[in-house]
């Protein structure tokens, strides 16, 4: 069970007819689903349970989201949430296979305990607005506001805010970077992937990790690791807009796509290959 205010969010695996190569999910998602009450259902008082029907590939990356029952008011914001929900693979005779997992959301106006998750937030995100206030100002005090923001991702749960988390690398190695230190912002990076990316593949989270490692190792002159981890970065953000599974992060999606396309150019003209770039310009201009 998880928990938060002023939603609370249950989880239940039921055991729907299937076909028999589509076998049922056993597990929770590996990236915990943010869901926001929507305003509208808010204010008139809408409560419920909204039933899902989510369809998982054989990555564990979900495919297709589904509301069988529960209030109209509701349903799309529960859809939009486990979107972007990945699972373990399930595997079934040494095989990963696609899989179905039912799922209930409770909308509650009623305050529920804060989760573990919910009082490190409370602690993150004044400080990564600091940070961040101060990255824009180029203060000299940014890097040791930075980095107490990422100590304090640090203490999210394994599958809590991850991209939280992953701002926060990015925020640390870009002060770095500007205090004239790319070995340090690289390990920076290399620690964002291990942490976020490696841990939750095909992510958002993990799109944000492989840039700030795309950035890093560019200014170390690692052109060739730059450029896979742009490519890798592309490819994550390219597959959630095509399936189109949350319309309301489609615009942070197409500007970090249009930010990594523009990087892309950048390191394959230091690489000497300018006729690449262009194309890459020119698709970021489109978004």
């Amino acid at each position: 069970m998880k928990s938060g205010l002023p939603l609370a969010l249950f989880l239940s695996i039921a055991l729907p007819f299937v076909h028999a190569q589509t076998p049922v999910v056993n597990d929770e998602p590996i990236t915990p689903p943010t869901i926001v009450y929507p305003a509208e259902a808010k204010q008139k008082h809408i409560q419920g349970t909204v039933e899902l029907e989510v369809r998982v590939s054989e990555t564990g990356r979900v495919t297709a989201v589904k509301a069988l029952s529960g209030p109209e008011e509701l349903r799309q914001a529960a859809v939009d949430a486990y979107s972007l929900a990945s699972y373990k693979p399930m595997i079934r005779a040494g095989k990963a296979v696609p899989a179905v997992v039912t799922t209930k959301v409770d909308f509650s106006l009623h305050e529920a305990p804060p989760s573990p998750d919910d009082l490190v937030a409370k602690d993150f995100e004044p400080v990564h607005e600091q940070c961040e206030t101060l990255e824009r100002a180029k203060d000299a005090n940014a890097l040791g506001v930075c980095q107490q923001a990422l100590d304090i991702a640090g203490r999210f749960t394994p599958t809590g805010h991850m991209v939280a988390h992953a701002v926060a690398f990015n925020d640390v190695a870009l002060v770095l970077l500007r205090q004239g230190k790319p070995k340090e912002a690289a390990a920076v990076g290399e620690n964002a992937v291990t942490t976020v990316a490696d841990a939750y593949p095909g992510s958002l989270a993990a799109a944000n990790a492989y840039i700030t490692r795309a950035e890093t190792r560019l200014r170390v002159h690692d052109l060739k690791r730059s450029l896979e981890d742009c490519v890798e970065a592309e490819r994550i953000l390219h597959g959630l807009l095509d399936q189109a599974l949350a319309p309301y992060l489609a615009q942070d999606m197409k500007a970090q796509l249009k930010g990594v396309l523009r990087l892309h150019a950048v390191v394959l003209r230091e690489n000497h290959q300018a006729w690449k770039a262009k194309p890459l310009e020119d698709e970021a201009d489109k978004l």
